[in-house]
């Protein structure tokens, strides 16, 4: 069992497309940038589509390996979740 779950979570990594790279870094952007702006609403293009923030985001969901190295690196641990696997019930 322990090796089907390592052998997914392989799968997992390999098949990681540059689409979502480039989305989980614009994301962070977005993170990283709408901290610094208090009563200024942020709009960003991302695939074609305009996103608006209002406000800071408040937690972060990381549904891939790279997300959260690239989170832990901002220091973003605290508005994160983990084991979302149990929760998934």
């Amino acid at each position: 069992m322990r090796s089907m779950k390592l052998h997914m979570l392989a799968d997992l990594i390999c098949n990681i497309s540059k689409q979502s790279i480039r989305q989980a870094l614009v994301f962070f952007l977005i993170v990283i940038t709408s901290t610094s702006v208090c009563a200024k609403s942020i709009k960003v293009k991302n695939c074609d589509s305009e996103l608006t923030f209002n406000d800071v985001p408040k937690r972060l969901v990381i549904h891939d390996i790279n997300m959260s190295e690239i989170a832990f690196t901002l220091g973003l641990q605290e508005n994160g979740r983990r084991n979302w696997y149990q929760w998934m019930v």
